[in-house]
């Protein structure tokens, strides 16, 4: 999969009458949603034993550029405060001071909820848009547990959420956040048992701002159609918002995914 988007940044004095003129132009309610996101840094590439004699029939390999992995999960309001049930009996618990009984009830029990995520750094060559090869796809529970146990492979970073609202207009994905990240612990070398409530969360960018990313999704890059109707669309969609929310291409090495420390 692609992902086609263009970004703007919204001040947090203009963040309602931002969700209002996206209501009037997807012609639906915003969505409130929640999200958290947990980062990962490979040190190699998975090999699948079933793709090795296809591997080597096929000649030799490039070197695979590994980009930072990012497990992904879709929260409520009702979320923060509470146990994730997925990190239980797993090293979380003395990275995060413990395992007393708490009286809260866990979450998590929607294996769907979970997605595992890897952004490949935008392509040099696409100027109007931000063009860059996405794999995504729903992972279980079973799944993540055993990302938080392959310490061998894989290195836990930080983790960060976002709140806002999203709408969809078309194939068009509009999704107006900011980031927020909780208050730093000491030894912390694993994602928290426990969320933090809501409230006590940081917003990354002091200012309060939020970020419009707007985003049409393509299945076969190697169509230049797809890739040019996204594109259209995009850009008619920047030229409509234009004078009240400012859709741009950001420097393509502030979205560098890239993992360049592979000690």
């Amino acid at each position: 999969m692609h992902e086609l988007s263009l970004f703007a940044q919204v001040p947090a004095a203009r963040h309602a009458q931002a969700l209002n003129i996206l209501a009037g132009l997807a012609a639906m309610q915003p969505s409130e949603i929640f999200t958290r996101h947990i980062v990962f840094q490979p040190h190699k590439a998975a090999t699948d034993p079933n793709q090795i004699s296809k591997k080597k029939a096929s000649g030799p390999q490039q070197p695979q550029q590994l980009a930072l992995l990012q497990l992904v999960r879709t929260l409520s309001r009702d979320d923060f405060g509470r146990d994730d049930d997925h990190f239980e009996g797993n090293a979380a618990d003395t990275a995060m001071g413990g395992t007393e009984t708490t009286d809260r009830q866990p979450f998590g029990t929607n294996e769907s909820q979970w997605s595992t995520r890897i952004q490949e750094i935008p392509e040099p060559e696409t100027k109007t848009v931000v063009l860059r090869k996405v794999i995504e796809e729903s992972t279980p529970a079973q799944g993540v547990k055993q990302y938080l146990d392959d310490s061998k492979n894989i290195k836990f970073i930080n983790e960060y959420f976002t709140e806002g609202h999203r709408f969809i207009r078309g194939d068009i994905i509009l999704h107006l956040h900011r980031v927020l990240v909780a208050k730093p612990q000491p030894d912390t070398n694993a994602p928290r048992i426990t969320l933090p409530p809501l409230e006590e969360l940081i917003l990354l960018d002091t200012s309060g701002a939020f970020v419009l990313e707007a985003t049409v999704r393509i299945e076969d890059r190697s169509k230049p159609a797809l890739v040019s109707t996204a594109t259209e669309q995009l850009l008619a969609l920047k030229n409509e918002l234009k004078g009240s929310i400012d859709l741009r291409v950001p420097e393509r090495l502030s979205m560098d995914t890239r993992v360049r420390d592979m000690q």
